[in-house]
């Protein structure tokens, strides 16, 4: 059976030969062999990520199923229902799971 994709390309974050389609290069797509390179080049890229509240939570939740992040629970008090929370926003994957209560304190303390 024949492939429904008529060309190859090289992932630009690992290298590795892929097949796409040409219309995709053709249009700046088909750079990456998979959602995973490409999320890493973009957290590669040292771009800061937008600071409104509402980006950021589809943001979070847009890359917890792109890069399969495990939901953890609290860090401090063992609660399962737990947010994520950045204290750089340049560094993306470096997250701390604070439950609702340690999250705002975390904020307004700063501890």
């Amino acid at each position: 059976m024949k492939s429904p994709y008529n060309t190859t390309a090289f992932c630009l974050n690992c290298k590795k030969q892929f097949a796409t389609y040409t219309w995709e290069l053709n249009r700046g797509k088909g750079k990456y062999c998979s959602k995973r390179c490409l999320g890493l080049d973009i957290l590669s890229s040292q771009q800061p990520i937008k600071s409104a509240p509402n980006y950021n939570k589809r943001h979070m939740a847009r890359k917890q199923v792109q890069w399969h992040l495990e939901k953890l629970p609290c860090e401090l008090c063992g609660d399962l229902k737990a947010e994520a929370h950045h204290d750089d926003y340049s560094k993306a994957l470096n997250i701390m799971w604070l439950c609702r209560k340690h999250h705002m304190q975390r904020h307004v303390s700063n501890f």
